[in-house]
């Protein structure tokens, strides 16, 4: 199984770093393990340019980090993101890496229920388990962070997508995986 974590967790952030080494403790031995903290690098934002489906199909034309983050992303089993809650939303480098994450699916368009999605690029199952974490998260914060998950889990075609909040260091210790989170 290979697994990819994405965490913006900064080095004196002491809940990132935790909920990372729980999930490095529990998915030590299952497989591959890719490991990226988005924060060590300088990301660029997607421009809405379309050359990852027009002059280079699934290929970013900014070549950086995101382009190997892309590349383990289209081939994982498990997606794992470890997130600061910002008004119910990504950290801003996370969400700059789902952004620069188009080139995994295609230009063209399908109706799935009554859904108008893009097309993926890559034909896996995917499991996502989405670490939301910070200081005292509203419900209302909570709510609309669930939202959009589901919402990124239909259109990136995530066959799963789960969400833990972790507010503090005794969550930490609650954070287990479910049947089907790993397969």
């Amino acid at each position: 199984m290979k697994t990819l974590v994405l965490t913006d967790g900064g080095e004196n952030d002491a809940l990132a770093t935790a909920i990372v080494e729980k999930i490095q403790s529990l998915l030590g031995s299952k497989g591959d393990l890719a490991l990226y903290n988005v924060n060590q690098w300088e990301l660029k934002k997607c421009v809405g340019c379309f050359s990852c489906w027009i002059k280079s199909p699934g290929l970013c034309m900014f070549r950086d980090k995101c382009c190997d983050i892309n590349k383990d992303e289209s081939d994982c089993d498990m997606l794992v993101i470890i997130t600061k809650v910002c008004y119910g939303c990504y950290g801003p480098q996370i969400k700059t890496v789902l952004d620069r994450s188009i080139p995994n699916l295609q230009a063209f368009l399908e109706l799935q229920g009554e859904n108008l999605l893009h097309v993926a690029r890559y034909s896996n199952e995917k499991y996502a388990l989405v670490i939301a974490y910070g200081d005292m998260i509203a419900d209302e914060e909570k709510e609309m962070f669930q939202r959009l998950v589901a919402q990124n889990a239909l259109y990136f075609h995530w066959a799963k997508a789960r969400v833990l909040f972790c507010e503090d260091a005794a969550a930490v210790t609650g954070i287990a995986l479910e049947e089907g989170d790993v397969r």
